[in-house]
């Protein structure tokens, strides 16, 4: 038997070069996206995932096929150690090398298949969650709506937004974005004033010019130059000018002084690199953001809920 691809690939790196888990990971594919919980192993397979192994024995560290994948019928746990007692087919004088990196390479499988199982339940539950903050805006939006249709009272009028931050909450965020490495569930949009000398100020009324900055991730780059502030709450939607965004502006509802709705093209520069990266599909023409202007208080408990949510999961 000669030795497979991935053990040559690693003996041939530099002799003071100490072999890390993470050095396994170039022959190992990539979990499916979709997969369910329970992962089959031939989700850790090195090649063709339809490939079945031929080998007699039943112990993956005794596999003889050239692209040494996992056998079908166990997990790799239970391969391990099904394999105690079986006869070495590589019989190289480097063979107790071999085994003992054909070890830490199936752990390392095990390891992968956890961490992919781990991710996928924690983005369940911050896709809960922001459904359950969108929730909260659509009602509001409803409750707008039906008092318009009675046509009877004028629009409510909004405060100034020269200090207004709106905690955003996004399910389609989450589906179409949403990176287990960088995801860190802040984002917002922000508004505020300055003054000649760049430092921030409250004006005392609404007439006075403001900017903001909207933060989705570490890719986002959107800030707004100065412009009038909207004076009532409504369906109508708004676009400020923004910085270099070559008319990738994103469109405001404002349903409140605590609510509003933002929605953002799926091709603007604020989220198509990540939805590139992601490599998303059937991704919709726009991506809606729901949001909301907290207190200290609001937003402080709000993060303690949550906490206890991941704790509990």
């Amino acid at each position: 038997m000669e030795p497979p691809a991935w053990y040559c690939r690693l003996v041939n790196l530099p002799q003071d070069h100490e072999i890390e888990e993470h050095d396994f990971d170039d022959d190992i594919s990539e979990l499916r996206e979709g997969e369910e919980e329970s992962v089959n192993p031939d989700a850790f397979s090195d090649g063709d995932s339809s490939h079945r192994c031929d080998c007699p024995s039943s112990d993956i560290l005794e596999c003889e096929c050239d692209d040494d994948d996992d056998d079908d019928d166990a997990a790799p746990e239970e391969e391990m150690d099904d394999g105690a007692e079986s006869e070495r087919s590589y019989q190289g004088s480097d063979a107790d090398y071999y085994y003992e990196l054909k070890e830490q390479r199936i752990q390392r499988k095990i390891d992968l298949r956890d961490l992919r199982e781990e991710q996928e339940r924690e983005r369940r539950l911050h896709r809960e969650l922001e459904s359950e903050k969108e929730q909260e805006v659509r009602e509001a939006y409803e409750a707008m709506l039906k008092e318009q249709k009675k046509g009877d009272a004028p629009r409510p009028r909004l405060a100034s937004l020269s200090k207004a931050i709106f905690h955003l909450f996004s399910v389609d965020h989450i589906d179409y974005c949403y990176c287990y490495d960088l995801y860190l569930g802040t984002r917002y949009v922000e508004f505020y004033c300055l003054d000649e000398k760049g430092q921030t100020r409250i004006p005392d009324n609404t007439n006075v010019k403001i900017q903001g900055h909207v933060y989705l991730s570490d890719r986002t780059d959107c800030d707004f130059l100065p412009f009038a502030q909207p004076k009532r709450a409504g369906i109508k939607k708004r676009q400020f000018p923004t910085r270099g965004q070559d008319h990738d502006e994103p469109v405001f509802q404002f349903i409140s002084n605590k609510y509003l709705i933002m929605t953002v093209k799926s091709d603007s520069k604020m989220v198509s690199g990540d939805i590139e990266e992601l490599g998303a599909t059937e991704v919709p023409k726009e991506l809606k953001f729901f949001g909301i202007c907290m207190e200290k208080e609001e937003r402080e408990l709000y993060l303690e809920r949550r906490s206890e949510r991941f704790r509990r999961r």
